[in-house]
């Protein structure tokens, strides 16, 4: 329909509709283009953003790796601290021990000077 509409147009009318056409292409590539301009422009917006992410993910990898060796050295310091308690603790112990043996020791000597010494007499008798 259009082609034939077309082709009974005088050449001064094609002239004009073909013009015509050719501006509103023109228009049409010049907004295209704009839409590519701020395509890219978003595209370079989003790559500088995932930069900056992947750095900033990069300083919490970092962060993460410092937290981790400072949380190992805290552990160690603690095996430490519990490894001398521990220590402390056996000696105190062994301390103890030694004298409840030599408190029952002395006990068990007087009792049996106690013990003796009543026999003696009982014997003098």
């Amino acid at each position: 329909e259009h082609k034939v509409a077309f082709l009974s147009m005088s050449g001064d009318q094609r002239q004009a509709l073909a013009e015509k056409e050719i501006a509103s292409l023109d228009r049409e590539i010049t907004q295209l283009r704009s839409e590519v301009s701020e395509v890219k422009a978003q595209r370079d917006r989003l790559q500088a953003k995932v930069i900056e992410l992947n750095g900033g993910a990069e300083d919490v990898q970092e962060l993460l790796q410092k937290q981790e060796v400072e949380e190992r050295q805290r552990r160690v310091e603690m095996f430490g601290r519990q490894t001398l308690r521990r220590m402390m603790h056996n000696d105190l112990r062994r301390g103890w021990t030694a004298w409840q043996e030599l408190h029952a020791a002395k006990r068990e000597a007087q009792w049996i000077l106690q013990r003796t010494a009543r026999w003696l007499r009982m014997a003098m008798v």
